[in-house]
Formats: C-alpha cells, structure tokens, sequence
C-alpha cells in the first residue's frame, strides 16, 4: 500500500509547486509559522511536509538551533523540497507513511504541524493521537485541513483581489494544466477516500479529538480565503 500512495503523490508532486505559489497559499505557510511561535532550539515535525514551503518559510526567520523533522510519502515531494534547501542542515528528510505509526521516540518535538496532511486518511484520528503522543508537555501541534464544504473559486478570487486582475488571470492562466491534473488524480484515485477523511474532520469532531489527547484549544480560526480550518493545541 505504501507503493500505491507512493505513486500518487509522486504524480501529484508533478504539479504541486504551481498550487502552491498562489497568494492565499504563501500567506497559509506565513499564518501556520506564526502560528509556530518558534523559539530557538525548538525540534519541528511536519508531517506530510509536500514540496518543502513550510521548510522555506521556517528557514528564512533565521532561528538559532532549530531542528526540522520533515515527513512525506513521496520521493518526488522530498527531491523538489530538498532542491529547494539543497544543503541545509537544520532539516532531515524522511520518507514516511504517517498511516503507518509515527517511528519516534514519545515527546520528542516541541512543535508538530499537520498542513493539508490530513484529509485523504482513511483514519485521521490516529494520526492525531500518535502526534499527541510525540509532543512535549507544552509543545504545540498547529493544524490546517480542508473544511467539509470546501471550494476552489473563493481562493480564485482572493487571489484576483490581492494580486490584480491581470497578475491573477496570468498566473491562472499558466497553471491550468497543474490544476486539471490535481483534479484529475483526485477524481481518480483519492475521491472515496477524501470523502470519507472530510466527514472525520469537522469541527464539531476534530476538537474533542485533541482535547481526548490531552491537547487543550490555544487558537481556531480560518485561513486560505476562508476554505480550511486551523487550530493551535497545546500539550498539557
């Protein structure tokens, strides 16, 4: 199975950079580093870290000391991301499934993000608990998913709001073609799954979800023109 997902995610890294240099895109990894409240020496797990914006954005605070633990499925997320860091050493790169348990020693992150990692799992909630498990007693796990009822046209027209008719078509445009194929895998090969992964993910479930895991609510809020859900949970 882990081939199978391998394979996916390779061919939606394909695309994936295009995505994810929209305007509401870049200002998400802003909110979710903020979010962070990053202190030096902090160790950062990012499951499911994709083409490396995270890492990017994390490196260009210039922190002392940080340690960043990024984790993704599939070899083409992790060769795009580790171009884009070629050389860092705050950053190990580890091909992981995070269906398959989490392969680190309890309480060893003092951050863990969950970015856009969740919603194509079969069982979210056990991915929730295993970082729970891996947080430090006052870290926090900073989440960001899809709402239920998600859509792609109110991140259309923020971007025409902020970047101006003609940037916005022009970049549009371009992408079209990454755009039809996300769409086109996800139609594919992750739509049941999707479905399924949403429905676990509300609000009303994600939250009694942490707070069973001994993470209390520090933040929850909206990002990404209003289609994904954030939260901030801190160990207790």
């Amino acid at each position: 199975m882990l081939i199978t997902k391998s394979i996916i995610w390779n061919l939606y890294a394909l695309a994936y950079n295009s995505i994810t240099e929209s305007t509401s895109y870049c200002r998400l990894i802003n909110s979710i580093v903020d979010y962070l409240d990053l202190k030096p020496g902090n160790k950062i797990l990012d499951l499911g870290c994709g083409n490396g914006n995270l890492e990017v954005e994390i490196v260009k605070r210039n922190l002392e000391d940080i340690k960043i633990t990024a984790v993704d499925i599939s070899p083409q997320m992790l060769k795009r991301a580790k171009a884009k860091l070629k050389g860092n050493k705050k950053i190990e790169w580890v091909q992981m499934d995070i269906r398959q348990g989490l392969n680190f020693p309890a309480t060893s992150f003092d951050r863990i993000v969950l970015l856009h990692s969740l919603y194509t799992l079969p069982a979210p909630e056990e991915v929730l608990k295993n970082s729970a498990r891996l947080l430090r007693k006052g870290g926090l796990l900073v989440l960001a998913e899809p709402r239920a009822q998600a859509k792609l046209f109110p991140v259309i027209k923020e971007n025409f709001q902020e970047e101006g008719l003609v940037t916005a078509f022009f970049k549009i445009f371009l992408n079209l073609p990454s755009f039809f194929w996300i769409m086109l895998i996800n139609q594919i090969f992750l739509k049941k799954e999707i479905k399924k992964s949403r429905a676990k993910l509300s609000e009303e479930q994600i939250l009694p979800e942490l707070e069973k895991n001994r993470l209390t609510i520090k933040k929850k809020t909206t990002a990404y023109a209003g289609q994904d859900l954030v939260i901030v949970a801190q160990k207790i």
